[in-house]
């Protein structure tokens, strides 16, 4: 989801475990940087937060740290 103010965007990615075991995950975004690894117990959601000024990234994935 992005927000757009002036040009800068601002991206919420949400990430629910459904599992019943505790996991780590980061968000990959391509082009740049990665965001940190989060904790995430059994069925809580984690969020992340970025902004990006210009174009959108080409893709944001949730991966295993």
């Amino acid at each position: 989801m992005a927000d757009s103010t002036h040009g800068v965007k601002r991206w919420n990615i949400y990430y629910k475990n459904c599992s019943n075991v505790t996991v780590k995950r980061k968000v990959d975004i391509r082009p740049g940087r990665d965001l940190p690894c989060k904790t995430i117990k059994p069925n809580k959601t984690a969020l992340w937060k970025f902004k990006t000024s210009g174009s959108a990234p080409v893709s944001m994935k949730v991966r295993t740290c």
